[in-house]
C-alpha cells in the first residue's frame, strides 16, 4: 500500500489520481498508523519550504515518516515535498527541513529565464539515459 501523506499541502488529488492510472493500491491520510503500515510513502507538497515544513510539523506526522524511513521504507517527496527531505532551504532562511538527505535547497540562478517556471517542457533524454528505468518507453521529445 502506498500512503500520500495530508498534511494540509500538496496536490493530493493528482498525486493519487496518477498513482492510481498505474494501477497502484493507494491511500491518502493523515493518521500515523497508515504510514507506518505503507509498503512505500509520498509526500507532496505546494507552496513556500517554510510554509510545508510549518504545516507538516503541526501535523504531528514527522516521527511516523522518520520511523519509516529508518526502516528503509521508500520515500518519494513531490516538487516541495522533496525540497524539505533536506537540511534547509535558501527560500526560508532559519527554517529547519526533515535532515533525511544532506543539503540545503538553493534558488536557480537563471539570467534569461523566469523563476518559477511552470508549465509544460518536452523532455530531450541523453543517450545514456535512453530505455533505462524510469524512462524506459517515454519517447524523445515527450
Amino acid at each position: 500500500m502506498i500512503t500520500i501523506i495530508n498534511y494540509g499541502t500538496g496536490n493530493l488529488f493528482s498525486v493519487e489520481k496518477a498513482f492510481a492510472a498505474l494501477g497502484a493500491e493507494v491511500r491518502v491520510s493523515s493518521k500515523h498508523e497508515d504510514i507506518l503500515s505503507s509498503d512505500k510513502i509520498v509526500l507532496p507538497g505546494v507552496g513556500a519550504f517554510g510554509d510545508c515544513m510549518r504545516q507538516l510539523n503541526a501535523s504531528g506526522l514527522i516521527p511516523a515518516v522518520k520511523e519509516n524511513v529508518a526502516k528503509g521504507i521508500p520515500l518519494l517527496g513531490i516538487c516541495v515535498g522533496l525540497q524539505i527531505l533536506f537540511e534547509g532551504s535558501e527560500e526560508s532562511a532559519g527554517v529547519e527541513g526533515l535532515n533525511l538527505l544532506r543539503g540545503r535547497v538553493r534558488k536557480i540562478s537563471a539570467q534569461h529565464e523566469k523563476i518559477p517556471h511552470m508549465g509544460w517542457n518536452a523532455l530531450d533524454l541523453a543517450e545514456n539515459h535512453r530505455e533505462k528505468g524510469l524512462f524506459k518507453g517515454i519517447p524523445q521529445s515527450s
